[in-house]
C-alpha cells in the first residue's frame, strides 16, 4: 500500500495482537481510544517527529473477505479530497492486520452535540449541518461511490486545536467544529456503483437502513440519501427545534 512522508514505513509483525504495540513504538504514542467496532478500533496516535496528532484504525484482516473491504474502503478513501469528508492520509499492511491513518477530528459527534442538554438546536442550525452532509454526499456520490452507514453519529465536528489533549467522547460517523463546520467519517461500509453492475450490501444501522438494503435489491446513491432524511427525522425528535 502507498506510504507517504507523514509517517515512517513498518513492517508489522505476523501476529494482529501485536501490530497495535509495534506501530505505535516505532511512530507514535498512544493517547486514547477513539471508536471500537466489528472489524477493528481507531485510536488517537501522535507523530514522534512533527508532534502531530492522527486517527489510527486497526482492522483485523485475517479473513480474505476482511482484507478485501479494507482494501476498498483505502481505496475509497485514497480518491476523496473534500471539507466535508474526514481525509485520508496513509495505510500500513501486515499478514493479519491493516491501519489506516486519518486525520484526527476533535470536534465531537453531531450527536453528542445535539443531544446536550445545554445546546438549543435551532431550525437554522439543522439547515446548516444537513447542507454541509449534502455536499459531502453530493461529492461522493459523483466519484460513484457510497456510504452506506451515514447516521448522526458518523458525522463530526471540526476543531481547530487539541486542548490539553483531555478527551472524554467516543467517536463513530458525523464530526463538527466550534464554527460548526461538519465531516463525514468511517467509509467501512463504502462501496463503489459500477455502470451495468448489480451492487448489493447487507450493512449499516438498522435505524438509518434504506428499504433496497433490507430487501437485498440493487443500491443506489438513493441509498444514502434515504438516510440523511432519517437523521433529520432523528434530529427533530431528539430534541424541540427552535425557528
Amino acid at each position: 500500500l502507498h506510504q507517504n512522508t507523514h509517517f515512517k514505513s513498518v513492517k508489522l509483525p505476523q501476529a494482529s495482537c501485536y501490530v497495535f504495540s509495534t506501530f505505535i513504538a516505532a511512530v507514535t504514542i498512544l493517547f486514547n481510544e477513539l471508536g471500537k467496532g466489528r472489524f477493528g478500533v481507531v485510536y488517537l496516535v501522535r507523530e514522534v517527529e512533527s508532534e502531530k496528532c492522527f486517527a489510527a484504525k486497526f482492522i483485523k484482516t485475517r479473513r480474505r473477505s476482511y482484507r478485501e473491504l479494507a482494501h476498498e474502503e483505502i481505496s475509497i478513501l485514497q480518491s476523496l479530497s473534500h471539507e466535508n469528508i474526514i481525509r485520508y492520509v496513509d495505510s500500513y499492511s501486515g499478514p493479519a492486520s491493516i491501519v489506516i491513518v486519518m486525520e484526527y477530528l476533535d470536534g465531537g459527534e453531531l450527536f453528542v452535540k445535539i443531544a446536550d442538554e445545554d445546546f438549543s438546536l435551532t431550525e437554522a442550525d439543522c439547515v446548516g449541518f444537513v447542507s454541509q452532509v449534502c455536499l459531502g454526499l453530493q461529492y461522493l456520490h459523483s466519484l460513484s461511490s457510497v456510504h452506506l452507514d451515514l447516521k448522526v453519529t458518523n458525522v463530526y465536528f471540526v476543531n481547530e486545536q487539541v486542548p490539553g489533549l483531555q478527551f472524554s467522547f467516543q467517536p463513530e460517523n458525523i464530526i463538527c467544529s466550534e464554527k460548526n463546520q461538519i465531516k463525514i467519517i468511517d467509509f467501512g461500509t463504502a462501496k463503489r456503483l459500477r455502470p451495468g453492475s448489480q451492487v448489493r450490501a447487507m450493512c449499516g444501522t438498522a435505524e438509518f437502513l434504506a428499504p433496497e438494503i433490507v430487501n437485498y435489491d440493487d443500491i443506489t446513491v438513493a441509498s444514502d440519501m434515504w438516510a440523511v432524511g432519517a437523521d433529520i427525522r432523528w434530529c427533530k425528535h431528539c430534541d424541540s427545534i427552535q425557528v
